[in-house]
């Protein structure tokens, strides 16, 4: 668990870096939009760099782990079904 805490905004940047990749080459190369994709993968970037932040202080605020984590899955549904 302690590993987890502590490399969570690495993951997501491992994760994030491929996918906005991806969307800048079909956007500039193939003219193609894979605008949601870009955002999804910047949206999950952010959200675990807010993690990593709050999970590696000492007392961390279990409220703020709810608040990112709910408003990153309300974003997440508002951009794939929108």
């Amino acid at each position: 668990m302690r590993i987890f805490k502590k490399y969570t905004g690495l993951i997501g940047f491992l994760i994030a870096l491929p996918l906005i990749c991806i969307s800048a080459y079909y956007k500039y190369y193939c003219s193609n939009e894979f605008e949601t994709l870009g955002s999804l993968a910047i949206l999950l970037w952010i959200t675990t760099m807010i993690l990593q932040y709050e999970l590696n202080k000492e007392n961390p605020k279990k409220r703020v782990i709810f608040i990112v984590t709910g408003t990153f899955f309300l974003v997440m549904f508002l951009l794939l079904f929108n």
